[in-house]
């Protein structure tokens, strides 16, 4: 789908003009034009109301993309900054999620950046085992050893999301495993 879009911003920017080509597989590129356009459009229409913008996993980033929170100065190309289309009165607010220290600290500023720390092993192996159902609960209750519950909490590394997969592997993993079976030897 072609979507092309002009709107007048505030802020001393005359309009903006963008074209955007949607296609299933955006290049970086692709995506940072996307992004461009979208917000700095969207300046308006966020302007007085409650939003919540997502970036996940940010992992690059250039002029567009920093000092998200900043006000932005008067000489900045209305193109060039998403700070220019994020409205700075109470009600928004944008989370951008990232493993980079220093790129959270140039997107957000080094007093907003919040990092997360793993869980620990009971929290996570919690989350394993509702994931993984009755069959490894009952499995990992059976080991003498904790050998293999050593081995999946080591894999993990606190990261819940990786619980909660490794978990659904695994219960599909015993679901084709015959009944009598108690171990993975």
């Amino acid at each position: 789908m072609l979507l092309t879009t002009e709107k007048r911003l505030s802020g001393g920017c005359s309009s903006v003009s963008d074209s955007v080509l949607k296609t299933k597989r955006w290049s970086l590129q692709a995506n940072i034009e996307v992004f461009q356009g979208y917000f700095l459009l969207s300046e308006s229409a966020l302007k007085g109301r409650r939003y919540l913008i997502v970036l996940d996993d940010a992992f690059y980033i250039d002029n567009f993309f920093d000092n998200l929170w900043s006000e932005p100065k008067l000489e900045d190309n209305c193109t060039e900054k998403l700070v220019l289309g994020l409205p700075k009165q109470q009600g928004g607010a944008a989370i951008v999620t990232t493993r980079s220290e220093e790129l959270a600290k140039e997107m957000v500023g080094e007093e907003n950046v919040h990092p997360l720390l793993p869980l620990q092993d009971k929290s996570c192996r919690e989350i394993f085992e509702d994931s993984a159902g009755e069959k490894m609960k009952q499995l990992l209750k059976d080991q003498t050893d904790h050998d293999l519950e050593d081995t999946i909490m080591s894999k993990l590394g606190g990261l819940p999301l990786a619980a909660k997969i490794m978990g659904n592997i695994m219960e599909q993993e015993l679901d084709k495993m015959p009944a009598n079976t108690t171990s993975f030897d």
